[in-house]
This record gives structure tokens, sequence and C-alpha cells, in this order.
């Protein structure tokens, strides 16, 4: 499978100090989370993939062009937005949605943010702004969305409404995700970032869950295997409990 984005030998530095390195990184299409602390480097990546850095070493391929030299190219190939995000605070959200056409209007409706057409960004509430400009960014046609922080100043339900359009866009689509939580989404490959380096990548994740259960005699195990669980629940043992664990979790268990 062809990569969506390709680095090699990766060295970017603030005048603050701060210092990104990256060996080698590969994404291809399907749904990656980018995940990290505060701090950890994950906006300054997504910059250096959209060209608006440029990295002191290495190189960046992103569809197969540079960030920086193909710029004009690859930005019309590309669909994002970041956490601070806005659009102008008298533009009308009717407008557009209508602007983004049919899949502008699809995607208004599943987010509840078309019933608000005729009021004016600056109107909106943090969330509905939120995702007017999620909006923006998901309904355009492209190679590769690079999203940051989608679920930014969102409550429950919305978080649910984006993870669900987040993981079917992904299907044949590259989608690059950015954030601190992960709410209902099912990526295919997971980058962990501390410290502006890449500590681990998790190819065709899948969520780790602990069972806790309980022998006929009394006796308790942990499991973290669907296939042990399911074979000590024909021995006869029963479940006392389980637990999902989260990306986190996963990162330090493994």
């Amino acid at each position: 499978m062809e990569e969506t984005v390709r680095i090699t030998d990766l060295l970017f530095k603030y005048p603050s100090g701060f210092t990104l390195s990256i060996d080698k990184l590969d994404i291809s299409s399907g749904l990656t989370l980018l995940v990290g602390p505060n701090g950890s480097g994950k906006t300054t990546l997504t910059y250096l993939l959209l060209g608006l850095l440029k990295p002191l070493k290495g190189s960046i391929k992103v569809l197969g062009m540079d960030p920086v030299k193909d710029s004009n190219e690859l930005i019309k190939r590309v669909s994002y937005c970041f956490e601070d995000t806005q659009l102008p605070p008298h533009l009308v959200v009717g407008d557009v949605i209508e602007y983004l056409g049919s899949e502008g209007i699809r995607l208004a409706r599943e987010l509840e943010i078309y019933e608000y057409s005729r009021h004016t960004f600056s109107s909106l509430s943090s969330g509905n702004r939120r995702k007017l400009v999620l909006l923006t960014c998901l309904a355009k046609e492209a190679d590769l969305y690079i999203v940051d922080e989608p679920f930014a100043s969102l409550d429950f339900r919305s978080k649910l409404l984006v993870s669900k359009i987040l993981n079917r866009n992904s299907v044949g689509k590259t989608i690059l995700v950015s954030t601190h939580e992960v709410v209902n989404l099912y990526p295919k490959d997971v980058i962990f970032m501390v410290d502006g380096s890449i500590v681990k990548v998790m190819r065709d994740y899948k969520p780790l869950f602990e069972a806790v259960i309980e022998s006929p005699d009394g006796r308790m195990l942990t499991l973290k295997s669907v296939e042990m669980l399911n074979q000590y629940i024909r021995d006869g043992y029963r479940i006392v409990s389980i637990r999902m664990l989260g990306l986190f979790d996963q990162l330090y268990t493994e």
C-alpha cells in the first residue's frame, strides 16, 4: 500500500529549544490517531506536514510531494483544521453550508448545525462554532484530512456525532486526527508522541480489555485475551468484571 505520508530522518527545532525528531514514520489510508500530552509536538508535526514549518533536515513526502516546495499543489489535495481555527464573525452559517454543496448540507444535518443556518458565526455557541469549522474541513473533497483536536468545546453528544463521521469517512481516505480524547473512534493506526519524539506506533490497532474471572472453586484470574476468555468460560468460569483499556493503558501494558 502506498503511503500518504512518509517521513525520514526529520529534525525541527524552535528558537525556544523544543526539538522534534522522527527517524521514520509512514501513514497510509484509513484513520490514524496522533496522541500524546500537551507539548509533545503533535501540532508541530501537522504544521510540518502542511509546509507551514520547514525542517532543519530530513525528508517529508505528503502525497508524493514536498510540503514546502510543492505547497501550492499540495493544498489543493489536503483539507485541514486546527483547534484554534476561526471563521469571519459575520459569516452566515447558511452561506457556508450552501458553498459546500450537497455534502455540506448532508454533514450539516448530521452535525445538527443546519438549523442554525440564519445565524452568524459569532452568534453561535463555542461548540457550534467548532462544528461549523469541522464541517468546512470534512465536507471538502480531499486525499488527506488533518484534524487537530476535533472534540474541543463539544458536548458528549456532539463528540459522538463527529466520531461517527470520522470513522465513516476514513474508508478509502486518509484521516490524521491529533487528539487528547478518543470518543468512539476506531483507528487503524495510533502514533504516540512524547517530548518531540514518537515513542510508539501501533499498527492495526485493536482495543484491549481486562477481564476478571472466577473459577468454579473460587479462584480469581485476570485475562487480556478474547480467546483465553472464551476458553475459560467454556470450562465453567464466570466473568466478574470487564474493563476496556484506553490508549495510554495499552501503551504501558503491552
